[in-house]
């Protein structure tokens, strides 16, 4: 599970970056809306990893 943590940390990452990009090389509205839909990708994957986090602790908790 830590695998599939680390997993969506790096992705994250990725999508922020690439978030960023659109949004330095925005030039429309349409562009800063690419940018924004990156972000928000972003924001969703660092939820899930919250989740996965949470159940590691879990899985932890009930291992002991």
């Amino acid at each position: 599970m830590e695998e599939i943590l680390n997993e969506l940390e790096h992705i994250k990452r990725e999508i922020l970056k690439e978030s960023q990009s659109w949004e330095e090389d925005s030039k429309t509205e349409e562009d800063k809306g690419v940018a924004a839909r990156y972000f928000y990708i972003a924001e969703g994957l660092e939820k899930a990893a919250r989740i996965v986090n949470q159940r590691i602790d879990a899985l932890k908790e009930v291992e002991k």
